[in-house]
């Protein structure tokens, strides 16, 4: 938009505006407003690859504080703008082999963004945040357990095993043996069901001690009753 562009150059943008849609490098969108798109992508990404590394990560992460003052979509899909800019500002940072400030509270927004994620059924785009916060931050075991839930929703068993092992070296404990055991059910057609119950059974009553009701296994995702 005119006002974001603002934002990031830092001063008037009227004329350059201007010089740009008639040069047909940019133009408005269909949309009313004042909101202005390349006219092709091949131009987009020209632009944007001839920024210096430095810089790229700047701009991002002003975009970023400019999305969270002016939201202009619902809640979750602007959550998504933020993270995304400020993933893609520390990436650059990181290129540049620079510590990426934060990235901790990085780690936990992209974590939480995944969780809601999950929530509306969107395992696919909660894998990579997912992954993504465990590469900036693994020090949190519980979203190892996460991405091993998101790898079985979209029916990645092999990828979602890896992670509950992750998860239970890392200290996850009953949270990470429920998810195996729903690994357990869901490929192997012999699974024994009664020691499978008696694991979960075991798993439960442990996080019930602990007052955490979050680890426990989602039924109807197990294998085909028997």
């Amino acid at each position: 938009s005119r006002a974001a562009l603002g934002d990031l150059a830092g001063l008037e943008i009227d004329v350059a505006l201007e010089d740009a849609t008639g040069e047909e490098i940019l133009q408005p969108t269909r949309e009313a407003g004042e909101d202005y798109e390349f006219r092709h992508l091949l131009v987009r990404d020209a632009a944007y690859a001839a920024l210096a590394l430095p810089r790229r990560a700047e701009l991002h992460g002003r975009h970023a504080s400019w999305l969270e003052r002016s939201p202009r979509a619902p809640a979750l899909e602007s959550e998504a703008l933020v993270v995304y800019h400020l993933d893609q500002a520390a990436r650059a940072r990181e290129t540049l082999g620079d510590d990426v400030p934060d990235a901790a509270s990085l780690a936990a927004r992209s974590a939480r963004l995944a969780q809601a994620l999950l929530a509306r059924g969107d395992a696919a785009a909660a894998v990579p945040l997912l992954e993504r916060a465990r590469l900036l931050d693994g020090s949190d075991a519980l979203v190892a357990v996460e991405l091993g839930r998101a790898h079985l929703d979209v029916g990645d068993f092999a990828a979602a095993e890896a992670a509950f092992v992750v998860a239970a070296e890392d200290g996850a404990g009953e949270r990470a043996r429920l998810g195996l055991v729903d690994v357990r059910l869901r490929i192997d057609p012999d699974a024994d069901i009664a020691a499978a119950q008696s694991e979960i059974d075991e798993a439960r009553v442990a996080l019930e001690r602990r007052g955490d009701d979050q680890g426990e296994p989602r039924k109807q995702k197990h294998g085909p009753d028997r």
